[in-house]
């Protein structure tokens, strides 16, 4: 494996401690995450990790995860700050920024979803949705977008993905 962790677009592999490095693969409707920590320099042109910054984890030229950091914990060895600790989720996690609460009668399911993530979220499309089966009745009643989906998904019997 040739992994390259870029984080806010610029490449920090060499931050990277690959002994703690993980990324965690769900099949459908279940957020990727990926954990890993990074060395600290010694200047003070550091690089610390923010919350919010995007993360993307290449196998050569193959993206493996993309999303964004949702967790920075500092690690101490001593009294001296010598690492931090990583966390990130895919972008369920922007997905689920809004709680969702409709109602939808006898419409089909890829019309319910265009219809959430147009109201619910931004940046975000449903280029990929095919799903005609109509949906006698479902409501949504302060459910992240995800759930809402989920839901859908369970009722049709169909998987689900962010791309």
């Amino acid at each position: 494996m040739d992994l390259t962790v870029t984080v806010k677009s610029t490449d920090r592999t060499k931050f990277i401690l690959w002994r703690n490095f993980q990324k965690t693969d769900h099949l459908n409707a279940r957020i990727d995450t990926c954990t890993f920590e990074t060395r600290k320099y010694g200047s003070s042109k550091d690089w610390k990790p923010v919350v919010s910054d995007t993360v993307e984890v290449l196998d050569g030229s193959t993206k493996i995860f993309a999303g964004v950091v949702v967790q920075v914990t500092e690690k101490l060895e001593g009294a001296k700050l010598e690492r931090f600790k990583v966390k990130c989720k895919d972008w369920t996690h922007y997905l689920d920024k809004r709680l969702v609460v409709e109602r939808f009668t006898d419409t089909a399911v890829g019309v319910i979803i265009n219809s959430i993530v147009s109201t619910y979220t931004l940046g975000f499309t449903v280029v990929n949705v095919d799903c005609d089966i109509l949906v006698d009745s479902i409501a949504f009643n302060y459910i992240t977008v995800s759930e809402a989906i989920q839901m859908l998904a369970e009722q049709v019997n169909y998987n689900w993905y962010v791309d």
